[in-house]
């Protein structure tokens, strides 16, 4: 259908609106000013555009030029194919009434995404009340040990309780676990000493240790003789008085 002010070209290519034109199978215009060029591609609203094949304008000013994308509203802009635009550059919009996301490739709405924001915030706060949990050295008589601690982390508080169990001196079996809110953590381990027994180290009377040093590590009997001949060759040192 052509006129002074309407063109378009195309099987089912429609056309409603001064000033505008339609060019491709199945494009259709809605609204003065405005184009749709390509397969499918529909314009409705003053001044709209769409380029492109399966390319959708909705509103006035819109803009849909890459394989399809939709612009809706208001002169947004559509330009990346297989994208949908609710705005522009320095004209962005929010989308409102978004239900929860199910499946994969479904969108996330702020419930959802501060939810999420919660569980990393109690996830933070149960391995700071973990992180508190600390056994106490080994005693044979009581084995067994038990732990407790609490944690904060972004305004979360979460707290912890471990058990601690020595199988032996050199093995100990743990297990912990945390609740902050609904969200649950738990942890189990093992910790074991490893290495031989370091060689007990030997002292050797080397011939040049002097005699006094030889002399203090003597038996207490040896000392005691060496004492009573020191003792007697002193006596015998000093001047006998006159008779």
């Amino acid at each position: 259908m052509t006129d002074a002010n309407i063109f378009s070209v195309g099987e089912n290519a429609t056309v409603t609106g001064a000033q505008s034109f339609a060019l491709g199978n199945g494009a259709t215009v809605t609204g003065s000013g405005s184009s749709a060029v390509g397969f499918e591609a529909t314009a409705t609203g003053a001044d709209s555009r769409a380029i492109g094949p399966n390319t959708s304008a909705f509103g006035a000013g819109a803009q849909a030029t890459a394989p399809n994308s939709t612009a809706l509203g208001a002169n947004s802009v559509a330009n990346e194919a297989n994208t949908v635009s609710v705005g522009s550059s320095g004209n962005e919009r929010r989308v409102t009434n978004v239900a929860d996301g199910i499946h994969d490739f479904d969108a996330v709405n702020m419930r959802q995404l501060n939810a999420l924001f919660t569980r990393i915030d109690r996830a933070g706060a149960s391995e700071a009340a973990l992180s508190g949990l600390a056994p106490l050295d080994y005693d044979p008589e009581q084995p067994t040990q038990i732990s407790m601690a609490a944690g904060t982390y972004n305004g979360e508080q979460a707290l912890a309780i471990g058990v601690y169990h020595y199988t032996k001196k050199d093995v100990m079996l743990n297990a912990g676990f945390s609740i902050s809110g609904g969200e649950k953590m738990g942890r189990v381990g093992v910790t074991w000493r490893t290495g031989g027994k370091k060689s007990k180290e030997i002292v050797r009377q080397d011939a040049s240790v002097p005699a006094m040093a030889l002399a203090a590590t003597a038996p207490a009997a040896t000392q005691n003789a060496s004492g009573s001949r020191l003792l007697k060759l002193v006596e015998e040192s000093q001047p006998k008085a006159d008779e």
